[in-house]
């Protein structure tokens, strides 16, 4: 159901973007993928879910979240349980990005990647529905994250050969 919804949305669309919501401030980007058991280090961005089966609050993400403000739509890791190592409590959602608490600060300049636009979103009583979630709850750096950064690495190298092609 959420390919079919969601792949659909994306495909009749003009264009559609999508922004990686994955770190988070006072954090390097790797420490989210710490396999440490310690469930002190990693991500603090939770997603709880409530009596309706929403998911009523996150934390802010950090300034360099790459197509914040432009796109359509938010992936974002976010832990289920802070008292579980990350390995064993990130899951990853899809958020649209027209949900009510989603709020995003003004552009972050960067020295050298003009093109690019940044900013930091905050994640404030976002409700976000269960069907959001991708995948098992707690499986989220195993399997989709783990899964997906050779093709992460593959698609920003195309796309700097692609503007580097461009200016000469």
């Amino acid at each position: 159901m959420q390919r079919e919804r969601w792949l659909r949305e994306i495909t009749q669309s003009d264009y559609f973007i999508i922004a990686s919501a994955g770190n988070e401030p006072n954090q390097a980007g790797s420490d989210a993928l710490c396999p440490f058991p310690d469930p002190q280090v990693g991500l603090k961005t939770t997603a709880q879910r409530d009596e309706d089966g929403g998911i009523p609050s996150m934390a802010p993400k950090a300034a360099f979240i790459t197509n914040a403000g432009i796109a359509n739509a938010y992936l974002v890791a976010a832990r289920t349980d802070l008292n579980k190592p990350p390995m064993e409590s990130t899951s990853f959602f899809y958020i649209p990005a027209n949900l009510d608490g989603i709020q995003v600060g003004s552009r972050t300049p960067l020295t050298g990647w003009h093109s690019a636009h940044n900013a930091e979103v905050h994640f404030e009583d976002v409700r976000v529905p269960e069907m959001c979630r991708l995948g098992e709850e707690g499986v989220g750096v195993p399997v989709f994250l783990m899964r997906s950064l050779p093709y992460i690495a593959i698609g920003l190298a195309g796309m700097l050969c692609w503007v580097g092609a461009r200016r000469l």
